[in-house]
């Protein structure tokens, strides 16, 4: 019997974990190297609602989301791209924003992800001083 080198084993899977905007704790996910964007969001939303996740998602339909590496990320991540190639196994979810007038889950169309996060923190009774961190940086 041969014993397997590391240059003969290859990696199959992943395990990736994915925060949804507004929810607490990340959605561990555990993927083939070959899926994109596209299929991982397909699957974290699943499994958001498989468990029954708080807060439920006012969208269900995967096209309508995007993937980021951060909440504090700008752009989003191509839906065709490899999970294997992103150089990361953490990964934000949050709802796309449409490009006309209207507003998505009472948010104003021109806010981001990142800026959602300022305006929660900034809202928060629990730390009033955040307010003033901009005036810090």
């Amino acid at each position: 019997m041969v014993p397997e080198t590391t240059s003969s084993r290859r990696l199959t899977k992943v395990l990736v974990k994915v925060t949804v905007e507004r929810s607490f704790g990340a959605v561990q996910v555990v993927v083939p190297t070959e899926e994109t964007v596209k299929d991982l969001i397909k699957e974290v939303l699943k499994i958001y609602a498989a468990e029954k996740r708080r807060p439920l998602l006012p969208e269900t339909n995967p096209h309508r989301f995007e993937l980021h590496y951060s909440c504090f990320s700008f752009e989003s991540l191509n839906e065709d791209e490899k999970v294997i190639n992103l150089g990361s196994r953490d990964f934000f979810l949050c709802l796309k924003r449409v490009d006309d007038n209207m507003i998505v889950n009472t948010v104003n169309v021109n806010t981001s992800c990142s800026e959602e996060v300022t305006k929660e923190a900034t809202n928060s009774s629990s730390f009033p001083w955040i307010k003033f961190m901009d005036l810090l940086l």
